[in-house]
């Protein structure tokens, strides 16, 4: 199981969040007041920012790559065809992420992603009863993600919540 232990925010306006890419795992820090706007505006399905950063990140590889965990002071995400979504790991994040699209109904659908090489399990919170008409955008509760490429080191990541931005959305099917 692909675990990570979180410290506690270094203040108030720090949100602990993770970036998911098609090869990394990355964690640290943004802050809400002015460096998170990429978070916030993905969280809030509001736009795409060019790209976000995250303070005292560590990059971790999610497939079969030897490359050691790296950490940095400051690690810069472009927003591009690599994103696959953002995690909001601690209760201020999660609670913008949860209560971002309050101004409209969400359906909850136990459903499978095909992401690029990811594949999640959870409670897929779609703005229609038909799941049908996502395009490249989702959220999901309770969920559990494994990396399916051959060696992966990513397998049973267990998050509270995701938000999903990618071309590369291959597959969502119901279960149950």
């Amino acid at each position: 199981m692909f675990s990570v232990q979180f410290p506690p925010p270094l203040s108030q306006s720090q949100w602990v969040v993770q970036v998911l890419t098609l090869d990394y795992l990355i964690d640290g820090y943004t802050d809400e007041r002015g460096s998170a706007a990429g978070f916030l505006h993905l969280i809030s399905y509001k736009g795409k920012f060019l790209s976000m950063w995250l303070a005292s990140a560590r990059l971790q590889p999610t497939g079969s790559q030897s490359v050691p965990v790296h950490q940095a002071s400051i690690c810069t995400i472009p927003l591009n065809d690599a994103f696959v979504g953002v995690i909001p790991r601690d209760e201020a994040s999660a609670q913008y992420a949860q209560n971002a699209r309050n101004d409209m109904p969400l359906y909850a659908v136990q459903a499978e992603a095909y992401v690029g090489p990811y594949v999640m399990r959870g409670t897929l919170l779609s703005p229609n009863r038909n799941i049908a008409d996502i395009d490249s955008s989702f959220a999901m509760q309770d969920a559990e993600i494994d990396c399916l490429t051959p060696g992966a080191q990513l397998h049973g990541l267990r998050v509270p919540y995701i938000v999903v931005h990618s071309p590369l959305i291959q597959a969502i099917m119901p279960l149950g």
